[in-house]
């Protein structure tokens, strides 16, 4: 990766992305629920590391969750005495082809959290300027497991409360006329009430950390780091959402790290954080 590249100055419109015949579909035991992409979703940084989505996807997450949230309560009352969890499934189908897949296995006692990571997971497959999507890892509390694909499978549990992944993405850049990495962690953990939960909303956020960036990705077999040129930042499911900044080489490139190296990298900036 080359110096001259300057993120700061990009303002990354939908150049290339998903046709428009293309959709994210959820599915709650053999309930689906389809959420059409978008077509009207931007990328803008003011400090060429850091970027954000404009208009703001919040809100879509917060109606998506809320509409999951009422098909898993309503399931829950059917199901509940059959088995303590529930299936549910995440598609990004374009055309008639399934580009992305998982399946997360929820308890009944934590539908909150699953409606907000299938949402939260929803909402970023959606923007049509997003391609090629992989899921890098998916943590819950202690529980961290690099997946580092487009297919995966995960099982929260009763003592989950919160959950934290990443999402690699391609996007076009017509001014280099190439392909970069687009990387979306996110790491939230829904606030639980004292109270009787009320059964018609999914409820809030205790918090929302998140780090949108762009660069190259270089695995290794644990973690991976995002390469910005000069500097680099690793990505190990903790470090990423710290007040950090991106780290830097005095010998190696990036591209010259073995995937050996980059897992110890990223373990002991975890430490240094």
């Amino acid at each position: 990766m080359d110096e001259m590249y300057n993120f700061g100055e990009l303002y990354l419109a939908n150049q290339i992305g998903k046709p428009s015949h293309s959709y994210v579909k959820a599915t709650i035991n053999q309930r689906p629920m389809t959420i059409p992409t978008i077509d009207s979703v931007r990328l803008v940084s003011e400090d060429g590391f850091n970027f954000r989505f404009d208009p703001d996807l919040s809100a879509d997450r917060t109606i998506i969750a809320d509409q999951l949230y009422k098909v898993m309560l309503s399931e829950s009352h059917f199901e509940s005495n059959k088995s303590n969890y529930m299936d549910t499934r995440l598609e990004l189908i374009i055309g008639d082809q399934t580009k992305f897949g998982g399946k997360i296995i929820v308890p009944y006692t934590k539908l909150s959290l699953g409606a907000f990571l299938l949402a939260d997971l929803t909402t970023h497959l959606a923007p049509r300027l997003l391609l090629e999507p992989k899921l890098k890892y998916i943590a819950t509390n202690k529980n961290y497991v690099f997946i580092n694909s487009n297919e995966f499978a995960y099982q929260l549990y009763d003592n989950d409360d919160t959950y934290a992944f990443a999402l690699q993405f391609k996007i076009f850049i017509a001014q280099w006329n190439q392909s970069v990495d687009f990387i979306v962690a996110r790491l939230v953990k829904p606030y639980i009430s004292t109270k009787k939960p009320q059964e018609d909303s999914v409820g809030e956020l205790e918090f929302n950390l998140y780090r949108y960036t762009i660069g190259w990705v270089y695995d290794g077999n644990r973690y991976f780091v995002l390469d910005y040129g000069s500097r680099f930042m690793p990505f190990n499911g903790d470090y990423e959402f710290g007040g950090v900044m991106p780290l830097s080489l005095d010998i190696l490139k990036v591209s010259e790290l073995s995937p050996e190296l980059i897992d110890d990298i990223c373990t002991k900036a975890a430490i240094r954080r």
